[in-house]
């Protein structure tokens, strides 16, 4: 049996994949770019927190 929190992560995930395949084909070029920086801006600090608290030397602005 699933686990309560995968069962979450799948219901949030279908949703947020099937919008985003939406976005990645009908988004015009500029929207496009602005929200796909964002994106990749968040995750980068995501992984730079995941990576400080293993490594307390690594300070996240470093990263970026």
């Amino acid at each position: 049996m699933l686990s309560r929190n995968l069962t979450l992560r799948i219901s949030t995930g279908l949703p947020l994949a099937a919008a985003a395949i939406l976005y990645i084909f009908f988004a015009n070029e500029l929207i496009f770019q602005v929200i796909t920086v964002v994106v990749g801006l968040i995750a980068y600090y995501e992984y730079s927190t995941a990576i400080s608290n293993k490594i307390p030397s690594v300070r996240p602005l470093i990263l970026y």
